[in-house]
C-alpha cells in the first residue's frame, strides 16, 4: 500500500484526506467527503478534485479514456464508459465494473441497462431452471 506522508490532510489529523492504495491505481479513494476544489496529494503533488466526491469513492488521479481500465488495488475494477478527467469523481455514472455480477464492459453485446429481452422475464421463469450463465 501506498501511504500518503502524516498530516497530508493538511487539516491538522494524521491521515490525508485521500489514498493511492496501490503504486499502479489511477484512482485514488476519498477517505472523507471531498469537495469541489480540494487539494489532495496524490503521491507526486497536489491533484485538485473537480467536483463532490463521497467518502469511500474514487476520484481519477490521472486522465481516463473511455474504455481504459480503472485500477484500484493494483487490479482492474472497471472500464471507464465516458471520458474522465484528473481530479474527477470515478463511480458507476462514468465506468462500467469489472467485478459485479452482470456487469458488461464495451465489448459486450450491450449496454447493461437495456430492459427485459424480446422473450420478457417469463422466459426466466421455472422452466428455465438448469440452464447456466452463457447458454442462452
Amino acid at each position: 500500500m501506498v501511504a500518503e506522508p502524516a498530516g497530508a490532510g493538511g487539516d491538522g489529523s494524521a491521515r490525508p484526506p485521500a489514498l493511492r492504495l496501490a503504486a499502479e491505481d489511477n484512482v485514488l479513494v476519498a477517505l472523507r467527503d471531498l469537495a469541489g476544489g480540494d487539494r489532495v496529494p496524490d503521491g507526486s503533488g497536489m491533484l485538485e478534485v473537480l467536483v463532490a466526491v463521497p467518502f469511500g469513492h474514487k476520484v481519477a488521479a490521472e486522465p481516463i479514456a473511455p474504455g481504459d481500465p480503472v485500477v484500484k488495488y493494483g487490479e482492474v475494477v472497471g472500464r471507464a464508459t465516458l471520458p474522465i478527467a484528473r481530479g474527477d469523481h470515478v463511480h458507476v455514472h462514468n465506468v462500467v465494473s469489472s467485478r459485479l455480477p452482470g456487469s458488461q464492459g464495451p465489448s459486450s453485446q450491450g449496454p447493461s441497462s437495456q430492459g427485459p429481452s424480446s422473450q420478457g422475464p417469463s422466459s426466466q421463469g421455472p422452466s428455465s431452471k438448469g440452464q447456466g450463465v452463457g447458454e442462452r
